[in-house]
C-alpha cells in the first residue's frame, strides 16, 4: 500500500459512510429546486434533507457526539423518503430520480449510524479553535464558532397564479369634452385595472425582509468582500506584457479582504449562498469568490456549502472550472474526501474537476490515478500529466507498470491533442530517448507545432535544427518559441528575416524568440490588439464534435445589434520587431556568440540560466507554463511549481529547484 492509499484509508469507517451519503445529498438539493411539477411534498422533503446534511456536519465537525448527530441525519433522511414515497422505484422522469438519491443517502446513514456508536468522542483540534489571525503570504485557514451551514433550498411556487385579467384601454374620445378630460379618466382607469389584478393575486410575491442594525452592517461588509474576491479573482492571471510577480499585489488584497471578511464572523457565512446564487443567471466569478471565502473557514459544512453553490451553478461550463480554480488556491482537509467522491460521478465533467485538482497535489493513490488514465480524455490528460504516473511507468515499485504503459499508448494514439500531449509529457520523463523518436515523427504530421516545444526541451543540436526548418517553412508562434529554446546561434538570422512577416503575431514571437536566445534587451512599445491581452488558457481536447474557433470578447458579451468597436490598440513594452535595429545589433554583437553552443538569455545554455528566466520578468504566462516544464524534464524533480499558484508559493518551488539544478553542466550543451 502507498503512503497516499495509507492515508486516504485512515478516516473511521463512518466518517467515509457520512461521505456516501452526503454526495446524493448535494445531488438531490439541485434536483428537488429543478422539480416544477412534483407529486409529493415538496416542502417536507426540503426542510427534511437540510435537516439531515445540518446533522451530517454536526457530526463529522464534532459539533455535537456523532452517534447522535448521525441518528438524527437518518431520522430527517428517512422522512424526507417518506415524502417522496409516491414516486417508484421504476420511475425515470427528474422525481425518480430524486427519489433514488435520498434512498442511497438512506443506507449510507444506517451504515455510519452502526459505526458510529463505538466511535470515541471528537472535538476540534486546538489548531482549529485558533484565534482569528491574518494571512501572510498565502491563505489561511479560518475557525468561526457556529452552528452548522445549511443550503437553502429554493422551491418552485407550489400553486400557479390565478389568470390575469386583460387590460382594456380607455376607449378613445370622440366629443371634445371627452378629450378634455381624457387624461384624468385614463389615470383613473390604470388605477382601477391594478387594483383588481392586486385583488386576485397578481402581484409578486413578498420579499424577504430587509435585515437591519448588526445583520444589515454584517451583510453589506460581506457583500463588498465576497464582490471583491470575485473581481480580484478574475485579475490574477498576469496580462501580455506584465511581470508575473506583479500579482502578489492582487494577492495580498485577496488576503487582506479575506480577513475582513473572517473577522465578520458567522453571519457573513451565511450571506454568502444568496450572494452566489440570487443572480438573475449563474455567475462563474461568485462561484470562485463563494469558493475561495468558503475554503478559509475551517468545517465540512463550509466545503459543502461550497459544492452546493457550484452544483446549483453547473449549467454554466466553466462554474466546475472556476469551482476548482479556487479549491487549488488553499488546501481544506473535506476537499479530499469531497473530490476523491467526485472522481466516481457519473457526470464527467465532476470527474474532470476531481482529477485535476487530486493530481495537481499529488493525492492520487496509484489505483485512481489509473482508473482516471482509462477515462475520457478530458479527465485522462489531467493523470497522464503527474509525475506520479511517470513514476509507476517506470517500475520499480510495488506496482505493476503494465496497465500504466496500456493507457500511456491508448493516449499516444488519441485523436485529442491535449490527450496526446498528456502522453508525450509522460513518456518524455520515463522513457526520453523513445519520447525524442516519437516527437521527431510527430513534427511533419498535424500537431507538429504542439510536438515542438517538447522536443526543443530533451532534444539535441539536430532536433534543434529540425525545429528551426519547420518555423521556415510554416512560421507558427509555437514552433518559434520551440526554436528559441533550441537556441542555435544559426537561428537568429533567420529570426531576423521573419521580423518582415505579413503577420504580427509572427512578428512579436520571433522578436520574443530572438531576445529569448540573444537577452539582447532590445525592446519597445509595440501596438497589440485588446483582444490578445488575455493569457489563453490551455486549449481543451475535442470530446466529441466540432470545437469552435475562439470568438473576441466582445462578441460573446455584447448584444448583437449594438456591438462595440474593436477598440484603440494597447501600447505594451515586448521585445522589438523592427527588423532594422535587430540587423544592426546582430552586426555588433555576432562575434561574441560561438556557433557550436546551445545559448539562452545571451549565454551558453546551463538548467540554471533556464531557471533564471522562468524566475525572471520576461516571459509570458504560456512561456513560462512551457520553460515550467522544461526545468521538471532538465531536474527530473517535481516540486510542485504551478503557474497559477500565488506568488510565494512559484517563489518557493524555483527555490527548491534551484537547490537541485547542476551548475556543472557543461555550459551550451544540449540535453540529449
Amino acid at each position: 500500500m502507498t503512503q497516499i492509499e495509507a492515508t486516504q484509508s485512515a478516516s473511521p469507517a463512518w466518517l467515509e459512510d457520512l461521505e456516501r451519503a452526503h454526495d446524493p445529498l448535494q445531488r438531490a438539493v439541485v434536483l428537488l429546486e429543478d422539480a416544477t411539477e412534483t407529486r409529493f411534498d415538496a416542502a417536507t422533503a426540503a426542510a427534511a434533507l437540510q435537516r439531515c446534511l445540518g446533522a451530517i456536519y454536526d457530526a463529522v465537525d464534532a459539533r455535537q457526539e456523532p452517534a447522535e448527530a448521525i441518528r438524527l441525519a437518518r431520522a430527517a433522511g428517512i422522512e424526507a423518503d417518506s415524502a417522496l414515497s409516491g414516486i417508484t422505484a421504476e420511475d425515470d422522469s427528474l422525481s425518480g430520480s430524486l427519489g433514488r438519491l435520498v434512498e442511497q443517502a438512506c443506507v449510507a446513514l444506517a451504515a455510519a449510524e452502526s459505526g458510529a456508536r463505538s466511535a470515541e468522542p471528537t472535538s476540534p483540534s486546538l489548531e482549529e479553535r485558533a484565534p482569528l489571525s491574518a494571512g501572510m503570504d498565502v491563505l489561511r485557514l479560518h475557525f468561526v464558532e457556529r452552528t452548522s451551514l445549511v443550503p437553502n433550498i429554493r422551491l418552485a411556487p407550489a400553486d400557479e397564479q390565478p389568470p390575469q385579467e386583460q387590460y382594456e384601454p380607455l376607449a378613445a374620445p370622440s366629443t371634445f369634452e371627452e378629450l378634455e378630460s381624457y387624461g384624468e379618466r385614463a389615470q383613473a382607469h390604470i388605477k382601477q385595472h391594478i387594483a383588481k389584478q392586486l385583488a386576485v393575486g397578481g402581484h409578486p410575491a413578498d420579499e424577504p425582509a430587509e435585515p437591519d442594525g448588526e445583520e444589515a452592517f454584517i451583510a453589506n461588509w460581506a457583500r463588498e468582500c465576497f464582490d471583491e474576491i470575485g473581481m480580484l479573482g478574475s485579475q490574477r492571471r498576469p496580462l501580455l506584457g506584465d511581470d508575473w510577480r506583479t500579482s502578489q499585489d492582487i494577492e495580498q488584497r485577496m488576503l487582506w479582504t479575506v480577513d475582513a471578511f473572517a473577522s465578520l464572523g458567522d453571519g457573513a457565512l451565511r450571506v454568502i449562498e444568496r450572494l452566489a446564487l440570487d443572480g438573475a443567471a449563474p455567475d462563474v466569478e461568485r462561484v470562485f469568490g463563494a469558493t475561495l471565502l468558503l475554503s478559509c473557514f475551517h468545517g465540512r459544512d463550509a466545503v459543502g456549502l461550497a459544492e452546493r453553490i457550484a452544483r446549483a451553478s453547473a449549467r454554466e461550463p466553466q462554474a466546475l472550472r472556476r469551482f476548482g480554480d479556487a479549491s487549488l488556491l488553499i488546501q481544506h482537509p473535506a476537499q479530499l474526501p469531497m473530490f476523491l467522491r467526485w472522481l466516481s460521478d457519473d457526470d464527467p465533467a465532476y470527474r474532470e474537476v476531481a482529477a485535476r485538482v487530486l493530481s495537481r497535489r499529488g493525492a492520487l493513490s496509484a489505483k485512481q490515478l489509473l482508473a482516471c488514465a482509462a477515462d475520457r480524455p478530458e479527465i485522462a490528460r489531467h493523470a497522464l500529466s503527474s509525475s506520479a504516473y511517470a513514476r509507476y511507468l517506470e517500475g520499480g515499485s510495488e506496482v505493476d507498470p503494465a496497465p500504466f504503459a496500456q493507457q500511456l499508448e491508448r493516449a499516444l494514439e488519441s485523436s485529442h491533442l491535449t490527450h496526446r500531449q498528456s502522453g508525450w509529457l509522460a513518456l518524455a520523463q520515463s522513457a526520453p530517448q523513445r519520447a525524442l523518436v516519437l516527437l521527431r515523427g510527430e513534427l511533419d504530421q498535424k500537431h507538429g507545432d504542439d510536438a515542438a516545444y517538447l522536443l526543443s526541451a530533451i532534444g539535441s543540436r539536430i532536433d534543434a535544427e529540425l525545429l528551426l526548418a519547420r518555423a521556415m517553412r510554416r512560421p507558427a508562434a509555437q514552433t518559434l518559441t520551440a526554436v528559441a529554446t533550441g537556441g542555435l546561434v544559426t537561428a537568429i538570422d533567420r529570426l531576423i528575416d521573419l521580423l518582415d512577416h505579413d503577420e504580427q503575431n509572427i512578428n512579436l514571437a520571433a522578436a520574443r524568440a530572438l531576445e529569448r536566445i540573444t537577452g539582447a534587451g532590445l525592446y519597445a512599445n509595440v501596438a497589440i490588439d485588446p483582444e490578445e491581452l488575455v493569457a489563453p488558457d490551455l486549449p481543451e481536447p475535442n470530446v466529441g464534435g466540432f470545437i469552435p474557433a475562439p470568438q473576441a470578447l466582445k462578441t460573446f458579451v455584447s448584444d448583437p445589434r449594438f456591438e462595440p468597436s474593436d477598440g484603440s490598440p494597447d501600447q505594451l513594452e515586448l521585445p522589438d520587431p523592427d527588423q532594422a535595429r535587430w540587423k544592426a545589433w546582430w552586426e555588433q554583437n555576432a562575434e561574441r556568440f560561438d556557433a557550436t553552443l546551445r545559448y539562452r538569455a545571451g549565454k551558453p545554455f546551463t538548467p540554471l540560466v533556464a531557471h533564471e528566466q522562468l524566475a525572471g520578468p520576461t516571459l509570458s504566462l504560456a512561456e513560462r507554463g512551457r520553460a515550467a516544464v522544461e526545468l521538471l524534464l532538465l531536474s527530473g524533480q517535481d516540486v510542485g511549481f504551478d503557474t497559477d499558484d500565488f506568488v510565494v508559493v512559484q517563489q518557493r518551488a524555483l527555490d527548491s529547484w534551484q537547490s537541485v539544478l547542476s551548475a556543472s553542466t557543461e555550459p551550451g550543451a544540449w540535453p540529449a
